[in-house]
């Protein structure tokens, strides 16, 4: 169980982090460049508009940024019951963020997606009740 513990708080960690700038108005003009385009890349290939459901880049920036801390910090802080359901969250979001690098060819960052979601599975199924 510590270990599954360790796994929560530095997966959860590694999310906020990654919130950050998609929340923040960072000064650093390139940062905030980055951010805009490769949202917009990513709105191009978001997996619902092929039913005709579109979002704004900047909207969907922020609700992937509000999910990725919120979730890290109950998945650091939180009880059992939430942390599971924290870390479900994060592996949906891991899933469909894999699904977008593959779809708009970005094959290296696919790696990242992987290691994180298998981690997020690993505490999940080591966390069951």
């Amino acid at each position: 169980m510590a270990a599954s513990n360790y796994i929560a708080f530095g997966v959860g960690l590694l999310f906020v982090a990654s919130s950050l700038p998609k929340l923040l108005h960072l000064p650093d003009l390139e940062v905030r460049q980055f951010m805009a385009e490769m949202f917009q890349r990513y709105t191009e290939v978001f997996p619902l508009k092929y039913i005709g459901i579109s979002i704004n880049p900047d909207l969907y920036r922020t609700l992937v940024g509000v999910a990725e801390l919120g979730s890290g910090l109950v998945l650091m802080y939180g009880r059992d019951p939430w942390r599971n359901w924290a870390a479900l969250k994060l592996l949906v979001i891991m899933v469909g963020a894999a699904y977008t690098n593959v779809v708009i060819g970005d094959y290296g960052v696919i790696i990242v997606n992987i290691v994180l979601g298998s981690l997020l599975l690993l505490f999940i199924t080591n966390n069951q009740r």
